[in-house]
């Protein structure tokens, strides 16, 4: 690796660490959460696209059932992404002590 090139997660990761301990923390939360869910969504979807196309044994859907299974293995890798926001849990929902 390049002396001062940073990869892209490491980026992210910066930002969202100093993001959250910012004065706009909530905003960065939802920002997080939202992208969470979209991607799950997109995921989850390609998962069920396949499954469909398996069940039914589509002959068209030969090059489908492969773009569709790429994505098959993103939840697998959200899912630790999902504990994040348990820090942030005082910051997403404000309760009253």
């Amino acid at each position: 690796m390049v002396a001062g090139v940073r990869s892209a997660p490491f980026d992210w990761a910066i930002r969202f660490i100093t993001g959250i301990s910012g004065p706009q923390a909530q905003r960065v939360w939802q920002a997080y959460l939202v992208n969470f869910v979209f991607w799950f969504g997109m995921a989850a979807g390609a998962i069920v696209f396949v499954a469909i196309l398996k069940h039914d044994s589509c002959p068209v859907g030969t090059s489908s059932k492969t773009l569709g299974r790429g994505p098959g293995s993103i939840p697998a890798g959200l899912f630790h992404s999902l504990l994040a926001p348990l820090w942030g849990t005082r910051q997403i929902i404000p309760m009253d002590p």
